[in-house]
């Protein structure tokens, strides 16, 4: 999708750990707090979340347009998304799906610029 977007094939056939490596040293993503996502997706940002891991796979979901939801798991309003992840197949539910609770501080959220 991010290439029908933009054009770009920056993100084609990379893993989760190689695009977060990507968006974080990348001029062309900035850093974003998870409070502001779902207003700048739903005015036409494109927004991914993500996780590396240094022992196995990492993780990264698109952000989609929508209403923040409440986890109760989270004990937090939380944004929308959609995720293709291994038993993960879903193209709009609140990022809680995505990740355990104690992941939650190690999700980062990028902007494309």
């Amino acid at each position: 999708m991010f290439q029908e977007l933009t054009g770009s094939k920056a993100l084609h056939q990379k893993t989760a750990n190689q695009i977060m490596n990507l968006l974080y040293t990348s001029d062309h993503w900035g850093e974003m707090p998870i409070s502001d996502i779902q207003e700048a997706v739903n005015s036409g940002m494109i927004i991914i979340a993500g996780t590396s891991n240094e022992k196995g796979p990492g993780h990264v979901v698109g952000l989609n347009t929508g209403e923040q939801v409440f986890s109760n798991k989270w004990r937090a309003n939380v944004p929308v998304a959609m995720d293709s992840g291994e038993d993960k197949l879903w193209t709009r539910k609140s990022i809680n799906y995505s990740w355990k609770p104690e992941s939650k501080s190690d999700i980062k959220f990028y902007y494309y610029r």
